[in-house]
């Protein structure tokens, strides 16, 4: 008599069980991987304005047009870290001590980092509950497991930036809205618009959610409104307009007291002509009369900051120029952030897109779109247009990510249809298998993640630069190796050098590009470390023969 074994998994505790893994393989592989990662470029900064917000000094200098509230989360931990002080037994190992003394700027931000990571696990854990809903419990392990090996979810989920605060928050705010618009409800629209208003303490990106719920909402409704204007139904229209009203009035006032709140009411209600613009836009408003001297019922820095944003946006401010297969142009690039996920996206994953989109359209008809895919192709339509064509800071595909939570939703539709076909199972298992292998092979090295299509690792930097490959994060790597290799010559300046020669791939692509073209033009990288520094091996012999075209 033989007995089989199955696994039940619409059982809640079941369910529990396997999405705690799947958790517990995000916040592992977040925490292992934080391991010897030095700063990046932003994350002082950040750490910085976040300890501001706490000081009640959340105004703004210049180059702070990014830093947002939601950092102060970052700071709480070390916060607490100081109040318990070392003395105490969970901080009195002679490592921590030492730990902190080596590295004093890193020990509060390492604090920080694991807020981001809770921010990626409560990312994830929506990305389940929604794709459940929408399509059912498998289909949600299926999401939350791309979510999990998504490595430039995993890259940003463990820094003290705002771009993982941003993917979570558009989700959660899309996902509220959703609910929202599902069963009604003042309690969920409350809950809609607070989540809203802390989106807009995460990032400015966030300020899209509101044409986007515009958006979404005229789609839905505009064949029914047609009805109602063209059968002349006064009483029903009335009723929608006072309804539609009161919900509007709450979202407003719940999103300004939030913000405020945040901002911990910096001069609010000053009026425009109070404000000292920069950018164009905002002095020309300055410059009309009947609005000049209306107060704003917002806070200074969070105004001030959009306006910094705008002003960048026309002379590139901090931004270095845009940089794509080798070539830098300052006014960017049409269609950057295709380029940027086609080498950046696990290629496995860009093949369950391609056939959940492909299954979806050939099945639509037992789909509810203007319910469920509404929600989600709306804002990733919206983004991706945004940030490939009107977005000109081209310096990472971090700033896309906002999207990638909702494709890896709509990524579980895939499998119900596909459930019952013995080789689509097949090649969906397969499929995974390959993502684990690539996501991991870059172990701990996820911001320099490329895929596949590029075979040869040592080549990304003719491709991609800036935050993209280098931010910084590998001086710990860079560190251990000078200490091994003393004869090594680090950045050599500009002159042709013999011998072992380390040079950052950021110098190589962007910031001293013309210098290092004697190297570029005519040697190979035979080595790197991390990703982020390429190694030559150069012989004089060889150097010699170059010199007279130098």
């Amino acid at each position: 008599m033989s007995a089989s074994l199955k696994i039940d998994i619409n059982k809640l505790p079941v369910q529990r069980i396997i999405i705690g893994f799947l958790l517990l393989v995000i916040f592992l592989i977040n925490v292992l991987s934080l391991k010897d990662k030095t700063l990046t470029a932003d994350e002082p900064g950040f750490f910085a304005y976040g300890n501001q917000i706490i000081e009640g000094t959340p105004g703004r200098r210049s180059g702070q047009d990014s830093y947002m509230p939601l950092s102060v989360l970052n700071v709480i931990p070390w916060k607490f870290i100081c109040l318990a002080r070392l003395d105490k037994p969970l901080l009195n190992s002679s490592s921590a001590k030492k730990y902190l003394s080596e590295r004093p700027e890193f020990y509060p931000v390492l604090a920080g980092r694991l807020t981001t990571v809770l921010f990626s696990l409560v990312l994830g854990f929506f990305v389940f509950r929604w794709t459940r809903k929408i399509y059912g419990v498998l289909p949600g392990f299926f999401s939350l497991f791309l979510y999990a090996f998504s490595p430039n979810i995993i890259a940003h989920s463990r820094l003290v930036t705002v771009d993982l605060f941003a993917a979570c928050m558009v989700t959660l705010s899309v996902y509220f809205f959703w609910q929202f618009d599902q069963n009604g409800g003042w309690k969920n629209a409350f809950l809609c618009a607070f989540i809203l208003g802390v989106s807009q303490l995460a990032k400015y990106t966030c300020l899209f959610l509101y044409p986007i719920f515009i958006i979404i909402l005229l789609i839905k409704y505009s064949g029914r409104l047609y009805t109602l204007f063209a059968g002349r139904d006064i009483e029903a229209l009335k009723y929608i307009l006072i309804h539609v009203t009161k919900y509007v009035l709450l979202f407003i006032v719940i999103n300004i007291a939030v913000i405020n709140f945040g901002f911990r009411f910096d001069r609010t209600l000053m009026s425009l002509e109070q404000y000292e613009f920069k950018s164009n836009m905002f002095q020309s408003l300055q410059k009309i009369p009947v609005i000049k001297t209306i107060p704003i019922p917002l806070p200074y820095p969070y105004v001030d900051g959009i306006d910094w944003i705008k002003f960048y946006e026309k002379s590139r401010g901090p931004y270095s120029d845009s940089y794509l297969f080798g070539e830098l142009r300052p006014q960017g690039f049409n269609g950057y952030f295709f380029y940027a996920s086609f080498f950046k996206v696990p290629i496995s994953i860009q093949i369950v897109i391609l056939l959940s989109t492909l299954f979806y359209l050939k099945n639509r008809d037992q789909y509810h779109f203007m319910g469920n895919e509404l929600f989600l192709f709306i804002p990733i339509l919206f983004f991706t247009i945004y940030f490939n064509f009107f977005f000109r800071s081209q310096i990472g595909i971090r700033f896309f990510i906002v999207v990638f939570p909702l494709i890896h939703i709509f990524c579980g539709s895939i499998i119900n249809k596909t459930i019952g076909m013995k080789k689509f199972r097949f090649a969906i298992s397969m499929l995974c298998v390959y993502l684990i292998v690539s996501v991991l092979s870059y172990f701990p090295h996820y911001i320099s993640y490329f895929n596949e299509f590029v075979w040869d690792r040592k080549q990304s930097y003719k491709i991609l630069a800036d935050s993209n490959l280098q931010w910084g994060q590998n001086k710990t790597y860079l560190k251990k190796y000078r200490l091994r290799h003393p004869d090594a010559v680090i950045h050599p300046s500009f002159v042709p050098t013999a011998g072992r020669v380390v040079v950052d791939v950021n110098k190589l692509a962007l910031f001293e590009q013309d210098n290092y073209k004697w190297l570029t033009d005519n040697f190979k990288p035979v080595d790197h470390i991390a990703y982020t520094y390429l190694i030559f091996d150069i012989r004089p012999e060889a150097l010699k023969a170059i010199e007279k075209n130098l």
